[in-house]
């Protein structure tokens, strides 16, 4: 079965998927990331699965960057990237 790869909203992401993201990150970053979705906000979910699990992780999360007193630009911030290692 090949790696498949998807994307979900926020909002639409079941609580299962979204703990699982969670177990790849803390292995990932060897940290706690219990509530860290929720304070990075909403945004979308890059998702790789591979034989049905997930090995894979992004996201980009809307944010606005205001260079100076220039006029404010909208952007993303990339967060929580990991995959796991054998799949690196």
């Amino acid at each position: 079965m090949p790696l498949s790869i998807n994307t979900v909203e926020s909002q639409s992401i079941s609580q299962s998927t979204l703990l699982e993201i969670c177990e790849l990150c803390t292995e990932a970053y060897e940290e706690d990331f219990t509530g860290a979705f929720e304070a990075l906000g909403p945004g979308v979910h890059v998702i790789g699965r591979f034989e049905g699990h997930i090995v894979s992780h992004a996201m980009w999360v809307a944010r606005a960057l205001q260079p100076g007193r220039r006029t404010p630009l909208r952007t993303a911030y990339i967060e929580a990237v990991a995959t796991k290692r054998r799949f690196q």
